[in-house]
């Protein structure tokens, strides 16, 4: 192992609003910190890279949701981590509903070089209870978008999936490997149908967890 080399994670706390499965911290209705807190994070990575003297192979910019950045913003922020280092992977969280041409563009000028998208579920109870702003079709004609515009032998993509979500069940979990992504997304069609998806559903049962947390209980900090 190389302990000289490290990945670097940049958290981006801000969200459209809370899915209710959702503990990691972030904060919704308050897009008019993004600036002052992307200016920060750029001179916070200046510093922690001089000080720690590491050699950063990767990057993963999480949240939150990195997608609600404006663009300009997000170009900013990758200029100024290429000016200091020259990752081999750069990857960027995004939501469905924020896929759009201008955003893969920026993704592109930006040396992005792996798109993680939250789809979660395809499930519409699913994706209801759990406060998700994005629909199953939302979901089909991002991944669409991904694949006509942004998908080459220099970029790739992931998805996020949660099993075990109130109303999913196996044969809504499967969508994802069925009619819906089948010829496209082969190799996500083969590696899901490898999965003993109702063991999978019943080890991850969120129901109680998603149903109890209408709202996630925030930190108490004055952000004026």
């Amino acid at each position: 192992m190389d302990y000289d080399t490290a990945g670097l994670y940049i958290h981006i706390p801000f969200c459209k609003s809370k899915c209710s499965y959702c503990d990691f911290f972030s904060l919704s209705q308050k897009e008019n910190l993004i600036e002052d807190y992307i200016n920060a994070l750029c001179k916070e990575i200046s510093w922690k890279i001089k000080i720690y003297s590491l050699k950063i192979d990767t990057v993963f910019i999480g949240g939150g949701t990195p997608s609600i950045i404006p663009l300009e913003l997000l170009k900013k922020l990758s200029d100024h981590i290429f000016s200091l280092i020259s990752p081999k992977e750069f990857t960027i969280e995004a939501n469905p509903d924020d896929i759009s041409e201008s955003f893969l563009k920026t993704c592109i000028r930006s040396n992005i070089s792996r798109i993680s998208l939250g789809i979660q579920s395809l499930c519409e109870k699913s994706l209801n209870t759990c406060h998700r702003h994005s629909d199953s079709k939302t979901c089909l004609n991002s991944l669409t978008l991904i694949k006509e515009l942004w998908e080459s032998s220099e970029r790739t993509f992931s998805l996020d999936l949660i099993s075990g979500l109130p109303y999913e069940t196996e044969e809504t979990f499967l969508q994802i490997a069925g009619r819906n992504f089948g010829e496209t997304f082969g190799k996500i069609n083969k590696i899901l149908r490898q999965i003993n998806v109702a063991d999978v559903l019943k080890s991850f049962n969120l129901f109680n967890h998603a149903l109890s947390y209408e709202r996630v209980a925030m930190p108490a900090v004055n952000y004026r």
